[in-house]
């Protein structure tokens, strides 16, 4: 109701939501070959189940620093989702009384088990030109 007793229907919206695998990797590279890479990983998706017909999306996410050596493999992070979902067939009228539960009707669960796992690999690439550029403005003069 608004103020003058009159009722307005709310103005339908709806919103775009991004869904993926979202990486942000900020590398520094140390003297020793070392790589520290400040990480900020987000995985969004459906969850499967809706709020008055408003899909919930699923939000997780990873923020920290790792240091590995150049070409070694790092297992950054991993989310493990378990999903049940059960089903049950019968004669509506007698698939209510107990003993004639188990002759009329059938009961099912079905689990599924999702595992992801992120794993980064920095490489570091040398600038062949910029590295000979070094090399002559190193070298003394003639």
């Amino acid at each position: 109701m608004i103020g003058n007793n009159s009722f307005q229907a709310p103005f339908p919206s709806f919103n775009y939501e991004d869904i993926g695998l979202d990486v942000k990797a900020k590398p520094t590279i140390h003297g020793n070959g070392d790589v520290s890479l400040d990480m900020d990983l987000s995985i969004k998706a459906l969850a499967g189940q809706s709020i008055n017909g408003i899909p919930v999306i699923s939000n997780r996410a990873y923020k920290g620093q790792i240091t590995v050596q150049d070409g070694q493999s790092a297992v950054v992070a991993g989310f493990i989702t378990i999903s049940e979902q059960g089903t049950r067939d019968g004669v509506p009228a007698f698939a209510q009384i107990p003993i004639l539960r188990r002759a009329t009707s059938s009961n099912q669960l079905d689990e599924t088990q999702n595992e992801l796992l992120v794993v980064v690999t920095p490489h570091i690439v040398r600038n062949r030109e910029r590295d000979a550029n070094a090399e002559i403005w190193l070298s003394p003069a003639h």
